[in-house]
């Protein structure tokens, strides 16, 4: 009898050995496709525990289903079959998919910054900040890598340029705002820096502190020194 192969339609492959079970990790509220080799001539008959998703497949015969992964996080089985048209079966084949709690995310630490006001043209103010200021991101819940998606406020809170997208961020990661920032003024400048959104790796939506303070965080621009009366000779 054919051996039945296990293919994920995802971003990840399966290598599938005779006796050995593959996992995977999704986040809680994601849907996800599973599929098997097609035979001509099968049917499949596919189980998935209840306790995981109120998908029901018990009347899917093809060689695909999609499992909106719905109810509460834990480990659950998928099973699945094939019947020829003799009506002989396969040998069963299970995965185990563990499904991860809501995401979350905030600023992991008070730490407001300070830089130096550029120069005229963006050009680099001095100040051990550097070319950037740093802010520490925490993720808790759902499959990591994220992307998330800030925004920058200017004193009068007028947004200054356009959201800005940072891909590929661990459970504990940092932020790298650019300090392109001028102030002509006689004092401090505040900037904010807002978490706007973020997603999980299979695309569920990141919840955000319900408290602005956890997801906002500061930089504070010095004004300029300035040179009075130019150069004289």
């Amino acid at each position: 009898m054919k051996k039945l192969y296990l293919l994920f339609v995802l971003t990840f492959g399966l290598v599938h050995f005779a006796s050995a079970q593959a996992d995977q990790q999704v986040t809680l509220g994601t849907s996800h496709t599973y599929t098997v080799d097609p035979v001509a001539g099968y049917k499949y008959t596919w189980t998935v525990d209840a306790a995981g998703t109120n998908t029901d497949v018990s009347a899917v015969t093809g060689n695909s289903i999609t499992v909106d992964w719905n109810q509460v996080k834990g480990t659950y089985n998928i099973t699945v079959f094939a019947t020829d048209a003799t009506n002989c079966i396969s040998e069963t084949e299970t995965i185990s998919v563990e499904v991860l709690g809501q995401a979350s995310v905030l600023f992991a630490a008070a730490d407001d910054a300070q830089t130096c006001s550029d120069l005229d043209g963006n050009v680099f103010g001095g100040g051990a900040s550097g070319g950037n200021s740093s802010f520490a991101v925490e993720f808790s819940g759902g499959l990591a890598p994220y992307d998330l998606i800030y925004r920058v406020l200017d004193p009068t809170g007028t947004q200054v340029g356009l959201d800005v997208e940072v891909k590929g961020l661990s459970a504990i990661d940092q932020l790298d705002v650019p300090n392109e920032f001028i102030n002509d003024g006689t004092t401090d400048a505040v900037y904010k820096v807002v978490i706007v959104s973020a997603k999980t790796k299979d695309g569920a939506s990141v919840g955000l502190p319900a408290d602005d303070a956890d997801k906002t965080r500061t930089i504070t621009v010095l004004p300029k020194p300035r040179i009075t009366g130019g150069i004289k000779f």
